[in-house]
């Protein structure tokens, strides 16, 4: 079932999604056809084929973290909460060093109010990837959000270097105005 594409998307976005589609009618059995289609839809924003896209790469290939997170990612866009949250306990099984499933963790407690855990599911990711310019940022966030200047100016001064360091001139604009704008905020 192929769903409509969905949103801003590129012709480039597009045509991956459809050569992806066609890999996956040649070769059902695949699993890493349907993680392939999955993960084109993911960044297409196609996140309900991309959630079916996995789950069956998951099917197929029952031990790939890859494909696990990726669903796990899909359920948080679609707002199945419980259902990224036990994907992401089940990868952390497989692995328990998975940053990235830790940031998914925090982000899906962001999404739904629960600070405490947020930070904490952020601050796991830091501590098995310090250099991770988005769990600081984010984490930066949740902390002015249980007004803690502080600890937020602090993540976000480090997500600010670990841009500067990798001269991500996005990443370092969005840095520098949330910067900005915590320092004045917090009188610092």
């Amino acid at each position: 079932m192929m769903t409509q594409f969905l949103g801003p998307m590129t012709d480039k976005q597009k045509k991956k999604i459809q050569a992806c589609r066609k890999m996956v009618e040649q070769y059902p059995h695949d699993a890493k056809a349907h993680f392939e289609l999955g993960l084109a839809c993911r960044k297409g924003k196609c996140w309900k084929e991309a959630a079916r896209s996995y789950e069956v790469s998951i099917r197929l290939d029952p031990k790939n973290k890859k494909a696990m997170h990726g669903l796990a990612i899909s359920y948080r866009k679609l707002k199945r909460y419980v259902d990224s949250i036990g994907i992401c306990h089940e990868i952390l099984q497989l692995d328990p060093d998975y940053a990235k499933v830790y940031f998914n963790l925090g982000l899906v407690y962001e999404e739904q109010g629960d600070w405490d855990k947020a930070i904490a599911h952020h601050l796991k990711s830091i501590a098995i990837n310090p250099d991770d310019y988005m769990v600081h940022y984010n984490v930066a966030r949740v902390y002015d959000l249980v007004q803690d200047g502080s600890k937020a100016i602090a993540h976000l001064r480090k997500a600010e270097s670990i841009a500067n360091k990798e001269n991500d001139e996005k990443e370092k604009h969005q840095s520098k105005n949330l910067l900005l704008d915590l320092l004045q905020k917090y009188n610092e």
